[in-house]
């Protein structure tokens, strides 16, 4: 017999996927605690927590791959918080963390507020970091990029430009 892949899934596939979600919503809300922790704690004791940013942010891809724009926008609202906190934390994550906020900016799959807090993220980390994103070789470049493509990104409530796309006049 030849599987079909319209066969419903096995009942383990099921119970798998919920408790990925489930973990999905564990592990976001993990990330919040640590943020509010984190935002909490005197600056002298900030560094010995710095070596969990990689299971914080570990989060991240399995949200945006599920296009959980709520989520997502929640995530990166606590990334913002750590940002404001402790830029220096994301220094030997921060290369990834500028290529994985670029994605999000560009994927138009997600709404606009999931969109612009990858924007603030790295906003953010020009407000209180400057120089390690200058020495990040793509921060620059993707960000201008970015920030221009969403200058040119026309809304769906945005009744002048659709008006002013229909005009011939070009004056």
């Amino acid at each position: 017999m030849i599987p079909s892949p319209f066969v419903s899934p096995p009942p383990a596939f099921a119970v798998w996927l919920l408790l990925t979600l489930r973990l999905a919503q564990v592990r976001l809300a993990a990330m919040e605690a640590f943020a509010a922790f984190f935002r909490g704690l005197p600056k002298k004791n900030l560094s010995k927590y710095f070596r969990l940013l990689p299971e914080v942010l570990n989060i991240l891809p399995p949200i945006q791959n599920t296009h959980d724009s709520e989520d997502l926008s929640k995530a990166l609202v606590a990334l913002i918080d750590l940002a404001e906190t402790s830029p220096k934390m994301f220094k030997p994550l921060f290369h990834t963390l500028v290529g994985f906020s670029i994605k999000v900016i560009q994927d138009k799959e997600l709404d606009n507020l999931s969109r612009q807090n990858a924007l603030e993220l790295m906003a953010t980390f020009a407000d209180y970091a400057p120089s390690m994103c200058r020495k990040d070789e793509s921060y620059t470049q993707d960000m201008i990029t970015q920030c221009l493509s969403l200058m040119t990104d026309l809304g769906e409530d945005d009744d002048d430009a659709a008006e002013w796309l229909a005009s011939d006049d070009v004056s």
